[in-house]
C-alpha cells in the first residue's frame, strides 16, 4: 500500500520502489515484565492504541462502543494523546456510560506490552495506515484483533484478524458484539494464527532487504 501511494502521489516509477517491512518488538510476545495497569483489572477490556488523529477513527469506535456497552461487561481502554480529532472523541465520550471508557495518554513500554497481553480484544478502526504497527503488536502479544480493511491493514492482518466496516458506526458496533461472543475454540485458533503471522515480520528480514537495496544502489553506474 505504501508503495502504491508513493507511485501515485510522487510519480516514482514502481520498479524503483522496494518495500522493507517493519516488525514488532519480540518483547510483545514474551512474558510481561510488569502487571497490566489498573485499567485492565477487574473487567475484560477492549483496547485501542492510537492518538486521536481523524484518520484513526477513535470517535467512531467510542460511539460504536456506546451502542453496545449495556450488552458487554467490557471497559474500552484508549491509549494515546489528544490530537486533531480530539473534539469528535470528546463529544462521543459525553454519551459513554460512566466509568466504562478509560483514557491513558501514555504508558511505559513494558506497561503497554502488559496491557496488550491483558486485552480481551484489540480494536483498531483506523481508516489509513502506512503500515499498521499496533495491529502487528497486538497479534504478537496474543490479543485477538478487530480492525478494518483500509489501506495497508489487510496486508498486515491477512486472514488472522477479524474485519469490520470502519465507516459505518452501526456495523462496527455489531462487529464488536460479535467479536466478544466468538466461541473459545475459534478465539484460540485466531490468536494462534495471528501469532504465527506476526512471527513472519522480523527486523532481521527488514534489515537484509534494506542492505540489498543499498548494495544495489551503491553498485549501479
Amino acid at each position: 500500500f505504501a508503495k502504491s501511494e508513493a507511485v501515485r502521489f510522487l510519480g516514482v516509477p514502481p520498479e524503483k520502489v522496494t518495500v522493507t517491512l517493519l516488525a514488532a518488538d519480540p518483547a510483545f510476545g514474551g512474558p510481561a515484565a510488569v502487571p497490566p495497569p489498573a485499567a485492565a483489572q477487574g473487567a475484560p477490556i477492549l483496547l485501542c492504541v492510537a492518538h486521536t488523529y481523524p484518520h484513526k477513527n477513535t470517535g467512531l469506535l467510542v460511539r460504536a462502543f456506546n451502542r453496545v456497552a449495556a450488552e458487554l461487561p467490557h471497559r474500552l481502554v484508549l491509549v494515546g494523546k489528544p490530537r486533531f480529532g480530539e473534539p469528535e472523541v470528546a463529544a462521543a465520550l459525553k454519551a459513554s456510560p460512566p466509568g466504562r471508557v478509560v483514557r491513558l495518554p501514555g504508558l511505559r513500554r513494558r506497561e503497554l506490552i502488559a496491557l496488550y497481553q491483558a486485552a480481551d480484544w484489540f480494536v483498531f478502526p483506523s481508516l489509513y495506515e502506512g503500515f499498521g504497527l499496533p495491529v502487528l503488536e497486538a497479534m504478537a502479544a496474543g490479543a485477538p484483533v478487530l480492525t478494518t480493511r483500509e489501506a495497508s491493514i489487510p496486508e498486515i492482518g491477512g486472514d488472522a484478524v477479524r474485519y469490520a466496516d470502519g465507516r459505518d458506526e452501526a456495523a462496527f458496533a455489531a462487529a464488536l458484539r460479535a467479536a466478544v461472543q466468538v466461541p473459545p475454540a475459534e478465539r484460540v485458533r485466531q490468536i494462534a494464527a495471528a501469532k504465527a503471522r506476526a512471527a513472519g515480520f522480523t527486523w532481521d528480514a527488514g534489515a537484509q532487504q534494506l542492505w540489498y537495496v543499498l548494495t544495489r544502489v551503491a553498485t549501479t553506474r
